[in-house]
């Protein structure tokens, strides 16, 4: 089964420590993930790395918080399935560059 996946439309520093990312809605998805870091390869264990899951396929933008100021974030995401207890996950989005206020 495969998850066709969204399209990060933004990503935004429109308040201090916060990054708000935008989507395109997806439907017949369960979930968005979207994920901050401050590596540009998302690499694990870097100071700063976030991952926020968004339930619901009617959300189309949440917001990161508690990220470090001065600091340059990329973001990214991707949807997934629940089907039987098993997630089918879409391939990553476009990665966004921000620099956080």
């Amino acid at each position: 089964m495969s998850v066709f996946g969204p399209a990060l439309s933004s990503a935004t520093n429109p308040r201090d420590a916060q990054i708000t990312a935008k989507w395109t809605k997806t439907t017949g998805v369960t979930c968005y993930q979207v994920q901050c870091s401050r590596s540009k390869s998302f690499k694990a264990g870097t100071t700063g790395n976030k991952t926020l899951t968004v339930a619901g396929a009617a959300k189309t933008a949440a917001a990161v918080t508690g990220l470090m100021r001065g600091k340059t974030y990329y973001v990214r995401m991707r949807a997934y399935r629940t089907v039987s207890g098993k997630n089918y996950y879409s391939a990553w989005s476009v990665v966004k560059t921000v620099t956080v206020k």
